[in-house]
C-alpha cells in the first residue's frame, strides 16, 4: 500500500504552481516521473469501489484521488506532444500539396478526423496559447467554501497542432474545399443540439 504522504508530496509539486503559467515540458516530465505511481492507484483508489456509476465528487478527496484527478487532466499534454509530431508531418505535406487543388482535396478529406476530433481544442486556445485546468482541493470548513487549485499551461511547444489546425479551418470552413462535408458536418452540430 502507498503512504498518502506520497500522493501529498506529488499534489503539491504542481499545487506550489497555482496561478502561474507552467511549460508544458515541466508537465511531460511530471506526468512521465509519476506514471508508474498512476498505474499502481488508477484501479485501486479510495474511490475504485463506489457503487455510484458517476465519477466521485467528494468535497474532500483523499490524496490518492486527487493525484488521480490531477494526472488525469494532465495526461491531454501527453496527446498534445503526439499530436504535434503528426502536425508537424502534415504541414510539411500540405507544403509539398498546397498547389495541386486535388491533392489537398484528398489530403484534407485523410486528415478530417484528426483535425476535427483531435485537434478540437487548438481553436480555443490560439490567441494566447495556454489553457487552465482547475482542481477542487477539498472545501474550506472556516469560510465554508471550495478551495481550487488553477494552473496555465503553456502551450508554445505544440506550434505544429496550431499551425496545422490554421491550415485546416482555412481550407475547410473558409475556402470550403470540401462542401459536401462541410454541409455534413454543420448539419450534424445542428443536430447535436
Amino acid at each position: 500500500m502507498i503512504n498518502e504522504s506520497t500522493y501529498i508530496e506529488k499534489i503539491n509539486e504542481l499545487t506550489f504552481l497555482k496561478n502561474e503559467l507552467v511549460s508544458s515540458e515541466f508537465l511531460l516530465n511530471w506526468l512521465e516521473k509519476n506514471r508508474q505511481l498512476y498505474n499502481l492507484t488508477k484501479y485501486n483508489n479510495s474511490c475504485t469501489h463506489r457503487t455510484s456509476p458517476f465519477p466521485c465528487f467528494c468535497y474532500e478527496k483523499k490524496a490518492d484521488c486527487q493525484f488521480i484527478t490531477i494526472y488525469k487532466k494532465f495526461k491531454i499534454i501527453e496527446d498534445y506532444s503526439k499530436y504535434n509530431e503528426i502536425s508537424k508531418l502534415l504541414c510539411e505535406e500540405y507544403k509539398k500539396l498546397k498547389n495541386n487543388k486535388n491533392a489537398l482535396t484528398n489530403w484534407l478529406n485523410i486528415n478530417f478526423d484528426f483535425a476535427i476530433n483531435n485537434l478540437c481544442s487548438f481553436d480555443n486556445y490560439d490567441g494566447e496559447r495556454k489553457m487552465r485546468r482547475s482542481f477542487i482541493n477539498g472545501k474550506n470548513h472556516i469560510l465554508d467554501e471550495y478551495e481550487y487549485i488553477i494552473i496555465y499551461v503553456n502551450l508554445i511547444l505544440f506550434k505544429y497542432n496550431y499551425e496545422f489546425k490554421k491550415i485546416f479551418n482555412n481550407l475547410f470552413f473558409q475556402e470550403k474545399f470540401l462542401p459536401k462535408k462541410l454541409y455534413e458536418y454543420r448539419e450534424s452540430l445542428e443536430n447535436f443540439e
